[in-house]
């Protein structure tokens, strides 16, 4: 507080009248605590009060402009925080989005499959029934081969 009390500067003819061989020179001089003791009666009284009062708006002054400051850097943390709050909650709807995506993506895949699962038994059926077509084809066309070629046989014997 002594700092704030040293700062505080009067100008000689403020503190006290002097005559000019008191004196050496007219700058201002530096009131500290110290020399408010050569002041005497009322005006060292008035002067200290004055210096307390000054003292003490400093401090208020000192105090708000603290809490502004708070206030300030409250608010920009707040701000960063939503911001961020912000930010995560569009990741996580984006990667929520993205995982409905793919699991729809999936469930297709597997419809699909099933469907390439059943045309392939359906054609595998299909073929086999045509192969066991084509067995049966070829056991009647034996058959019905054998006798024209006896008959073929004989009738080459009748021309000879």
């Amino acid at each position: 507080m002594d700092a704030v009390a040293d700062s505080i500067v009067v100008t000689s003819e403020d503190a006290c009248p002097r005559d000019s061989s008191t004196r050496k020179s007219d700058r201002p001089r530096k009131l500290t605590a110290k020399g408010m003791k050569n002041f005497s009666g009322n005006v060292g009284i008035v002067m200290q009060a004055l210096i307390r009062e000054v003292r003490d708006e400093t401090m208020t002054q000192m105090a708000k402009a603290q809490q502004e400051t708070v206030k300030e850097i409250t608010t920009s943390h707040e701000r960063v925080i939503e911001t961020l709050r912000n930010a995560w909650k569009k990741k996580q709807q984006a990667l929520k989005q993205m995982i409905e995506g793919q699991e729809k993506a999936i469930r297709q895949l597997q419809k699909d499959i099933q469907g390439i699962q059943a045309q392939a038994a359906q054609e595998r059926k299909l073929m086999q029934e045509q192969i066991e077509e084509l067995k049966q084809m070829q056991q009647h066309a034996s058959r019905n081969v054998e006798p024209l070629q006896v008959q073929a046989a004989e009738e080459i014997k009748h021309i000879h």
